[in-house]
């Protein structure tokens, strides 16, 4: 409900216009997925799943995160502790757990997270798009901006027709834009944001600059 009522404050007025071409659904993101390429041992930080099941029981997400996992088990605690390898005497361990940045990483937990993943952005993906072209049947949907790509898991339902062009931010220098990534994952044309070709990032040999600075010193 409440995104409907965001889609039609800021779409109705937009749905004739010929000097727009789309909406962002968000901005950036952060997914909470498992690092792709992790540093070894960097600490892994609790990742999507684990944190709606650690929120405060007045968000809906927790309610769903906690039927989603216990749903396979009959709602059973214990059985779903012995499925990941956890200890769960209650769910506020696990609350405690996140708290305390102590990321679940067991097997058991990782496919629980990647179908939970999915099905979040399932929703997430859906669910705007119903609600932008219930408003605004003219105009594109432009995607979330990824700032990096979230994983296998959330790209296969960044697709048509819920997205009608993949946005994906390049700001980092140093590091190239996965465009292949996107593309491979998606089949959706890529639109890059917050690039220039008057940018640094552009005009400027980043390896020049690394042997430039390394002379200085």
């Amino acid at each position: 409900e409440a995104c409907d009522r965001w889609a039609g404050e800021v779409c109705t007025p937009q749905q004739e216009s010929r000097l727009l071409i789309g909406y962002f659904t968000d901005h950036e993101l952060g997914w909470a997925q498992f690092p792709a390429d992790p540093v070894p041992g960097a600490p892994l930080r609790p990742t999507l799943l684990q944190i709606c099941l650690s929120l405060e029981p007045a968000y809906a997400a927790y309610h769903a995160a906690w039927e989603f996992v216990l749903a396979p088990h009959a709602g059973d605690l214990a059985a779903l502790a012995r499925a990941w390898g956890v200890p769960l005497p209650n769910k506020e361990a696990l609350r405690q757990l996140t708290l305390e940045e102590q990321a679940l990483q067991t097997p058991g937990y990782r496919e629980d997270h990647r179908r939970f993943s999915r099905e979040f952005a399932r929703r997430y993906f859906s669910l705007t798009a119903a609600a932008i072209r219930r408003h605004d049947p003219h105009h594109l949907i432009l995607g979330c901006r990824f700032s990096a790509p979230p994983g296998g898991d959330i790209l296969s339902e960044c697709v048509a027709p819920q997205v009608d062009v993949l946005s994906a931010n390049h700001d980092r220098r140093n590091q190239p834009l996965p465009l292949d990534a996107f593309y491979e994952a998606t089949d959706l044309p890529v639109l890059v944001g917050e690039f220039s070709w008057a940018g640094d990032d552009f005009i400027q040999d980043p390896v020049a600059d690394e042997q430039a600075g390394l002379s200085a010193m």
